[in-house]
């Protein structure tokens, strides 16, 4: 490899798509098609290419969206689809490609980085610290309840769309974690997407109110037989999950050994089964990263009869604006950052992203070494960003 200052990061363009699609397919096992079909519903902006002099010897995918903290929105850039040329792994590329675009969209004024990762070390390393969980549940058929019958099961139609997304729109605020979702997430969860086609159907209440939806497909499995996969449900209601459950405990046949659900202990769908008797495992845990301060601490949402101050002293090898002393005010719900104070917690960017989304407490995270401080500094901060159990449902 050249050495350092010869590899460039750019936006991709029509040129690099070979590379992209060859990169990609190596690294995540696809089909390479798949990969270009990403890229291309990510947009043409978003792509990231790091190069060797003129080879292109990495890549990756913007996705910028939103997440929501505290009730409120927060900017976020999805980073997705990270891949490098097996011969220069393990030299830094993919550290050098994403200080990149970490620093780029520092600058543009958001607030979070989140991904998924396979493996954690070059992330953490980069400020990405653990922030949700992703849970896999197979639910057994025969505990699934076809009692709720009552309102009316409606086709997926532009109308029904447009109540679906409304639907979540209007409640996904309350989880924390959950996405402001992106066309490239919406259209994985309702259209044809990576060989599978989704059925999607909503339950309209008697009162006239659509009030829940799931998204799902069937996928074979090695018994010969399959599984109803659900790629996304969400309910305004508990009649609504009910409905939904009850609908897809009546298309159980005999050739289906189970649902899946993505999901988390305190997911109302999972907490409305009408048995929880499942087999639950940890799918992933996935990680964000504090980007611009202002953005982060100023746009998500805080308790809303706190009146708080909390001195925060910050480490940031990636982004030297967010190194010193910070002073956080919240009050009435909102929070506003500024230069100052006496530093009375300590932290580097990944202790400060863990400590933000509320996954572990401060408890935790000052007996895993991830921040320090007084006593009163640990307790306020606790107050401030509280226990939130961050989560979501999709992938991307």
């Amino acid at each position: 490899m050249s050495s350092d200052d010869a590899l460039s990061v750019r936006p991709s363009n029509s040129s690099d798509d070979d590379a992209i699609a060859r990169l990609g397919g190596h690294a995540f096992a696809l089909d390479p098609a798949r990969i270009c079909a990403a890229y291309e519903l990510g947009g043409p902006r978003n792509g990231r290419v790091i190069c060797d002099g003129p080879d292109v010897i990495g890549t990756s995918l913007l996705l910028p969206m939103g997440q929501y903290f505290g009730q409120r929105r927060v900017s976020m850039a999805g980073i997705a689809l990270v891949a490098v040329e097996p011969h220069y792994q393990r030299q830094g590329v993919a550290s050098t490609l994403l200080r990149s675009m970490l620093r780029e969209q520092a600058e543009e004024g958001m607030g979070l980085s989140t991904l998924f990762v396979t493996t954690k070390a070059l992330y953490r390393k980069l400020g990405y610290a653990d922030a949700g969980t992703r849970f896999r549940a197979i639910v057994d058929p025969r505990h699934l309840s076809a009692d709720e019958r009552s309102g009316t099961l409606l086709p997926m139609d532009a109308a029904g769309e447009t109540r679906v997304r409304a639907l979540y729109g209007a409640h996904a605020p309350a989880y924390a974690g959950f996405l402001d979702r992106s066309e490239y997430v919406w259209t994985r969860i309702l259209r044809p997407w990576s060989g599978r086609t989704p059925t999607c159907v909503l339950a309209r209440h008697d009162n006239g109110q659509v009030e829940g939806y799931v998204s799902y497909s069937k996928s074979p499995t090695p018994s010969g037989s399959h599984e109803i996969v659900v790629h996304d449900m969400f309910a305004s209601s508990p009649w609504g999950y009910r409905r939904l459950w009850s609908f897809l405990g009546s298309s159980c046949t005999r050739l289906v050994d189970g649902v899946v659900l993505y999901t988390a202990p305190h997911d109302p769908a999972y907490m409305l089964l009408p048995e929880q008797r499942a087999d639950v495992r940890l799918a992933d845990t996935w990680m964000i990263r504090l980007l611009d301060l202002d953005a982060a601490f100023g746009q998500r949402g805080y308790p809303p009869r706190l009146e708080a101050t909390l001195d925060i002293d910050v480490y940031d090898d990636v982004i030297d604006e967010n190194n010193g002393q910070w002073r956080l005010s919240v009050s009435g719900g909102r929070g506003a950052i500024r230069r100052g104070g006496a530093g009375d917690l300590r932290t580097d960017i990944r202790g400060l992203s863990a400590l933000y989304s509320g996954f572990a407490g401060p408890g935790a995270l000052a007996a895993s070494g991830l921040i320090e401080g007084t006593p009163a500094a640990l307790a306020i901060a606790g107050t401030v960003f509280g226990a939130a159990q961050p989560w979501m449902r999709e992938m991307f």
